[in-house]
């Protein structure tokens, strides 16, 4: 074999995050006692293992509370093949093998991302210009805010107005 498997992680908090396959048995888990570790809430202290078979590994689920899956399908047990997608719990991952290890046969990758493109349309967001976080607005609200808003203006106006004139009158009525 040129080069050993390895599990690259793809979700964002441990992105990049490689493990090489090297032995015949790895367990994986959230705990340290496992030989793969990875600290998330969706993956059970002892969710599974890898076990070596061949030149490649079969993916071996431990009755996990959220599951394994291997390009999208829910797995008990299951060999991997080059480019196969697999998730434990919410953890996604890429398993990488050199092709000749799997007699050169190509995987599709399976995710649950959908990233083809309508040809009716190219987005699904007609218009970004009425966006708001605070809801849909009726038509004839703006106008009637307006007018609401410079009644307010108009009023404060004329309190401030009206002090200034009692103010002076106070000042010069003194004199």
């Amino acid at each position: 074999m040129a080069g050993s498997p390895k599990i690259t992680i793809l979700s964002a908090q441990h992105r990049g995050k490689t493990f090489e396959l090297t032995k015949d048995v790895y367990t994986v888990g959230r705990i340290e006692e496992r030989d793969i570790c990875i600290v998330d809430p969706t993956i059970s202290t002892y969710h599974g293992s890898f076990v070596k078979s061949g030149n490649t590994y079969i993916l071996k689920d431990n009755n996990s509370t959220n599951g394994s899956r291997v390009n999208n399908e829910p797995i008990v047990e299951k060999e991997l093949k080059n480019s196969d997608i697999i998730q434990l719990g919410d953890v996604e991952m890429l398993y990488d093998c050199d092709e000749g290890d799997n007699g050169g046969e190509k995987t599709s990758n399976i995710t649950g991302i959908n990233l083809t493109v309508s040809p009716a349309s190219s987005s699904s967001v007609r218009k970004l210009d009425s966006v708001s976080p605070y809801g849909e607005r009726k038509k004839g609200d703006s106008k009637k805010s307006q007018k609401i808003s410079f009644i307010i203006i108009g009023l404060l106006v004329l309190i401030v107005v009206g002090l200034l004139g009692y103010l002076a009158s106070i000042m010069f009525a003194g004199k």
